[in-house]
Formats: C-alpha cells, sequence, structure tokens
C-alpha cells in the first residue's frame, strides 16, 4: 500500500469509522456489466475472479447516479428471484456489493433478518 492509499484509508476511518462491504442485490441482467467502471488493474491474477467492476456517482459518460444505472430485475439477496428471470437472461447472476460505514453494520442486521421475514411470506417479487 502506497503513501496515498495509507492517507486515504486512515480519512475514511477517521471520517467513517472504517468501512464494511455488504452485498445487497442481485441481477442476472448482462447491462450491468457496460455500466460498471472497470478495475484499474488489468493483470487477472491480482483481480477477484468474477469481479466487474463498480459504480460511483459522477463516473458514468452521461453523469448517472448509481442508482439510475441498476438493471430493472434487481432484487434484495434474501428474496426469491423468479426462475423465468433467470431463464430470459441466460447469464450467471451478477452480486451487488455496496461500502458502508461501520456504524451501519448494526442496521444492516436488522434489515437483513427483515427481508428474510418477509421472504418467507411468499412474496411475488414481480409485482411492485
Amino acid at each position: 500500500m502506497n503513501q496515498r492509499e495509507l492517507e486515504q484509508k486512515t480519512k475514511a476511518v477517521k471520517r467513517y469509522g472504517g468501512t464494511s462491504l455488504i452485498v445487497i442485490e442481485r441481477t442476472y441482467d448482462p447491462s450491468i456489466i457496460e455500466n460498471t467502471i472497470k478495475p484499474k488493474n488489468k493483470d487477472p491474477l491480482e483481480s477477484s475472479p468474477g469481479y466487474i467492476g463498480y459504480l460511483w456517482k459522477g463516473k458514468d459518460s452521461l453523469n448517472r447516479a448509481p442508482d439510475e444505472l441498476i438493471p430493472l430485475d434487481f432484487t434484495p439477496i434474501y428474496l426469491p428471484y423468479p426462475d423465468d428471470w433467470k431463464k430470459m437472461f441466460g447469464t450467471k447472476g451478477f452480486l451487488i456489493a455496496m461500502h458502508v460505514p461501520i456504524s451501519f453494520v448494526k442496521d444492516k442486521n436488522r434489515i437483513t433478518r427483515t427481508l428474510y421475514h418477509i421472504a418467507k411470506t411468499g412474496i411475488n417479487i414481480k409485482k411492485e
């Protein structure tokens, strides 16, 4: 880790108390690949397998926010994903993760449990 990266990490820890990565949603729509910013590191041995990139505000060519780039089949990971949607795209699923402040992690667990209980009710994700 170089000096600049170390300074940025220190600032983030001071501001947010550190960050945590949480997986929030999934999609099977391959258009997400076109909308992500590709990793700077081109060496496949140094990047994570399956990592396609990230979304960042203002980095899109049309200056769209990340929530405007997410496909319509974007579904919380704890809710059932319709089989006919999987067949429609014919791709492997893409997980969408988010960096959040450490202080949010305790709320993440509550949200996760709530989504899990909603999924047990037999919700139809295709309905609004």
